[in-house]
C-alpha cells in the first residue's frame, strides 16, 4: 500500500496495555538489545509479535526491532510491519525517519518522500512561516552537504518535498545529493524537475551539467553548461565546467578559450590552477613562467590540491622544489585529518595480522577497479596470489556494474563492496568492521580519491601503490610500496616510510600482441625519426631544450608526435614555435591524432626508431609500450618518484645503458643511439622478448614477491 494512506486512513491508538508499564518480556527484549545479544532479541521479539499482537503497534517496540533486524542484516526488515505501525501513530517522527532511510538505503527516492505523507496536515506547508521554517532546514541539508553527509542531506530534502513539491529549490539540493551518492537516475529527475518549476536558473543547469559530466554523457554536459552560461554569462563557474569538458574531450582549443573566459571573470581569484592544466596541455610556457605556482599554492582551496596534483609534479624538479611540493601536499593531509582525529571511528581494532594461521585480508581501496591501468597492474595480484596465505576484498569508490573489467573483478574478489556513497568515515567503520589487516590506497590523488578515509586509521597496516607517483604526506598512511630503483633518493620527499619489494613494483603481465616492423623507419625514410606517444602536459621548455639540441646533433632526423591532443591548433603552433626559437625547423616535427586516422596507438611505433622520454614527470605505461615494440626509451633519471618511473623500468628490464643521469649525459645517449643503427636493429628484435622474461611481464614472480613485502609490513606492525 502506498505511504499516501497514511494520512487518509483512520489512525488505531495504541492497546492500552502499552501506554502504561512495560511487559516482562518487552523489558527482557531491551535487555537483551543492551547486552549486544542481537539473535536472541530478534528471536525473542518474534515470539513476541507471535503471542502478542498488539505490540505490533507499540512505535517504540517496532523501531527496536526494525533497527534490530538492520544491525543482522535481515534482507527486509520489516517494512509491512513498519507502515502497520505507522498508521497507527501517525505522529511518530522516529517511524518516519526509519521509513525514508530504509527506502534511501534502496534508492526507492519517491517513497522516501511518501514516508512523510500525513505527518501533519498539507494546509501547514502553506501557513504564514512555514517557508522560514522551511529555510532552516535548508541550512541543515547544507551543512550535510559541508560535512560529506549526503544521504542525511537527501533525506533532509525529501522530508519537506512532501509538503512542498513545487519548491524548485528543494527537488536542485535533492538532485545534488543524489548525484553525490551515484543515484544518477534519480538525480537527473530531480534537477529536471527543477528546471521544470524555475528553468531560468543558471545554477541548477550547473549542477545538471555536472550530473552528465559524471555519468561521461560529455555532450549533454556541453549543452547544459551553456545554458548555463546564456542565463549566467557573467558567472565563471559553468565556464570553468565548460572547460573541463572540453578538456575531457581533448579538444584543448576550446578548453582553453573557456578556461581563459573563466579567469576573465574573477581576475581577482588566486591563480587558477584548472588554467595551468589547459596551458600545460597546449604547451603555452610564456603563460605558466607568469606565475609562482608553489607560492600560488599556498592559498588555493585545500580541497583542490589533488585536482592539481599532476601540474605540481611538473613543476617538482629539484631538492627545494620537491620540499615545497612536500609542504603543499602536509597542508591538505592536515585539512584531511582534522576531521578524523576530531571524530575517530569507534569500532574496535580487530584485524588478525596472520596470526595463529589465519591469513592476511588485504583491503584494496581505489576508484579504478575498471578499464583502468590500475585494475591492469592489479590483475598479477587478483590471479595469482596464494589464496590460503591472503584474502582479497575490494572497496570500490567507482562502482560500473557495466564495465567488463570490473565484471570480472566481482567474480574473482568476491568480497566487493561499492562504496562511492558512504563519506569518508563511514567507509573507514566498514573496512574496520571487515576487520582489513592491510588497506591499499591505490588511488593516492587521482580522480574520485578517497585518501581521506587512512586519516581514520581503520586498519592496522595502510600503505599506498600504484595511483600516483609521490608522497600523499598523510601520517597515517604508513608505506609507500615501491621497488629499489624506483625509491626517491632521499627520504624527506616523503612522509610515508619505503616498503621495498623485490624485483619491479608493477607487473605489465600480457601485453597486446601487435606486430613489430622488421625494418627500421630510418632504413625506410633515410632518416632517423624520434617519437613520443607522452601527454602533452608532460612537456616542459626544459625537455624541448633537450630534445631540440638532439634534433641539432643528428641533421635531417625527425620528431613524431601520436596523440589525440595534437589535433589542436594551438598545441600544434605553441610547439612549433618553441622548437623554432632553439633552431629547428618546424617542418622537422610530425603532430599527428593517431585516433582520427583510426590507428591503433602501439602501431604508431612502427614509425619510430626511438623515443626520448618527458622529465620531471616521466612515461610509465608509454615507456612499456614502446619497449614492447622493439622501441629503445632513453629515460632521465632524477631523484623523486615521478623522476624514476621510467629509469625502474629501464633497469628492471635490464638495459641500464638506456638510464641517463645528467642532462648533458641524456643528450649525448640520444645522439649516440640515433647513429648506431646496428644497435637500433637489435633492440628492435630482442626488446619484446627480454620483456616477456623480465620481472615486469612475470605474473607468477611477482606475486610472490608481494606476498614477501606485504608479510614483512605486517610482521612489523
Amino acid at each position: 500500500m502506498s505511504a499516501r494512506g497514511f494520512a487518509s486512513q483512520s489512525p488505531t491508538p495504541p492497546p492500552r496495555a502499552l501506554q502504561g508499564q512495560k511487559p516482562g518480556r518487552q523489558v527482557q527484549f531491551e535487555q537483551l538489545l543492551a547486552a549486544d545479544q542481537l539473535q536472541p532479541a530478534a528471536d525473542l521479539a518474534v515470539d513476541l509479535m507471535s503471542t502478542d499482537p498488539t505490540t505490533r503497534l507499540n512505535a517504540d517496540f517496532v523501531a527496536s526491532v526494525i533497527g534490530l533486524r538492520q544491525r543482522l542484516g535481515v534482507a527486509d526488515p520489516g517494512l509491512a510491519l513498519l507502515d502497520d505501525c505507522i498508521r497507527a501513530n501517525p505522529a511518530h517522527e522516529g517511524l518516519r525517519l526509519q521509513r525514508s532511510r530504509l527506502f534511501g538505503l534502496k534508492a526507492e527516492w519517491q517513497q522516501v518522500i511518501e514516508s512523510w505523507y500525513g505527518w501533519f496536515p498539507a494546509s501547514t506547508a502553506f501557513a504564514p512561516g512555514f517557508d522560514k521554517f522551511l529555510a532552516g532546514y535548508i541550512q541543515s541539508a547544507a551543512k550535510a552537504f559541508s560535512e560529506h553527509r549526503y544521504f542525511d542531506g537527501a533525506l533532509i530534502c525529501c522530508r519537506y518535498l512532501a509538503f512542498r513539491s513545487d519548491n524548485a529549490d528543494l527537488w536542485s539540493n535533492l538532485g545534488i545529493f543524489q548525484t553525490r551518492l551515484s543515484h544518477f537516475g534519480a538525480s537527473e529527475k530531480s534537477l529536471l524537475n527543477s528546471i521544470r518549476l524555475n528553468p531560468s536558473r543558471s545554477n541548477v543547469w550547473n549542477s545538471l551539467g555536472n550530473l552528465y559530466s559524471k555519468t561521461a554523457r560529455h555532450d549533454k554536459a556541453i549543452e547544459a553548461f551553456r545554458k548555463s552560461i546564456e542565463l549566467e554569462p557573467s558567472n565563471p563557474n559553468p565556464w570553468s565546467n565548460l572547460a573541463n569538458e572540453h578538456h575531457i574531450k581533448a579538444e584543448l582549443d576550446e578548453a582553453y578559450r573557456c578556461s581563459a573566459k573563466a579567469i576573465e571573470l574573477k581576475p581577482d581569484s588566486p591563480p587558477s590552477f584548472d588554467h595551468l592544466t589547459r596551458m600545460r596541455r597546449v604547451c603555452d610556457f610564456a603563460g605558466i613562467q607568469k606565475q609562482d605556482w608553489f607560492d600560488a599554492a599556498q592559498t588555493m582551496p585545500v580541497n583542490s590540491i589533488p585536482f592539481t596534483s599532476l601540474n605540481f609534479l611538473t613543476l617538482a624538479e629539484t631538492h627545494d622544489q620537491h620540499l615545497k611540493l612536500r609542504a603543499v601536499y602536509e597542508r591538505w593531509a592536515q585539512w584531511v585529518q582534522n576531521p578524523a582525529y576530531q571524530s575517530p571511528i569507534s569500532q574496535p581494532m580487530i584485524a588478525r595480522l596472520g596470526r595463529d594461521g589465519a591469513p592476511i585480508r588485504i583491503g584494496l581501496l581505489s576508484a579504478d577497479l575498471r578499464q583502468h591501468s590500475v585494475a591492469k597492474f592489479l590483475n598479477p595480484i587478483v590471479d595469482q596470489l596464494d589464496r590460503h596465505r591472503f584474502e582479497l576484498e575490494a572497496f570500490s569508490c567507482y562502482p560500473d556494474p557495466n564495465d567488463p573489467v570490473q565484471k570480472e573483478l566481482r567474480i574473482k574478489i568476491p568480497q566487493f563492496h561499492d562504496v562511492e556513497r558512504l563519506s569518508h568515515r563511514e567507509l573507514a567503520s566498514l573496512v574496520r568492521e571487515r576487520s582489513i589487516d592491510v588497506l591499499m590506497d591505490l588511488t593516492g590523488f587521482t580522480n574520485h580519491n578517497r585518501a581521506g578515509v587512512v586519516a581514520y586509521r581503520p586498519a592496522p597496516v595502510q600503505i599506498g601503490w600504484l595511483g600516483y607517483p609521490g608522497t600523499t604526506a598523510l601520517a597515517d598512511l604508513d608505506y609507500l610500496l615501491l621497488d629499489q630503483y624506483l625509491a626517491p633518493a632521499s627520504p624527506d620527499y616523503m612522509v610515508e616510510k619505503a616498503l621495498i619489494m623485490q624485483g619491479s613494483s608493477v607487473c605489465f603481465g600480457s601485453m597486446t600482441e601487435i606486430a613489430i616492423t622488421e625494418e627500421l623507419p630510418c632504413q625506410r625514410n633515410g632518416h632517423v625519426s624520434f617519437g613520443s606517444l607522452n601527454n602533452s602536459y608532460k612537456l616542459t621548455p626544459k625537455v624541448v631544450d633537450l630534445w631540440a639540441s638532439v634534433l641539432r646533433q643528428v641533421p635531417n632526423s625527425r620528431l613524431l608526435f601520436y596523440r589525440r591532443e595534437f589535433e589542436s591548433r594551438l598545441l600544434r603552433e605553441n610547439l612549433s614555435a618553441e622548437f623554432a626559437s632553439r633552431g629547428v625547423d618546424p617542418s622537422r616535427l610530425t603532430m599527428i591524432n593517431n585516433r582520427a586516422q583510426g590507428r591503433y596507438f602501439l602501431d604508431c611505433y612502427n614509425d619510430i626508431d626511438l623515443s626520448m622520454d618527458t622529465f620531471p614527470v616521466v612515461g610509465g605505461t608509454t615507456t612499456c609500450d614502446a619497449l614492447w615494440m622493439g622501441v629503445p626509451v632513453v629515460g632521465l633519471e632524477g631523484t623523486n618518484i615521478h623522476q624514476r618511473v621510467c629509469s625502474a623500468i629501464l633497469r628492471n628490464l635490464g638495459c641500464p645503458e638506456l638510464v641517463a643521469v645528467s642532462e648533458e649525459e641524456f643528450i649525448a645517449k640520444s645522439v649516440a643511439l640515433a647513429q648506431d643503427v646496428p644497435r637500433l636493429i637489435h633492440y628492435r628484435s630482442t626488446l619484446r622478448e627480454q620483456m616477456r622474461q623480465s620481472v615486469l611481464c612475470d605474473a607468477h614472480a611477482f606475486a610472490r614477491n608481494f606476498e614477501v613485502a606485504i608479510t614483512s609490513a605486517v610482521q612489523s606492525a
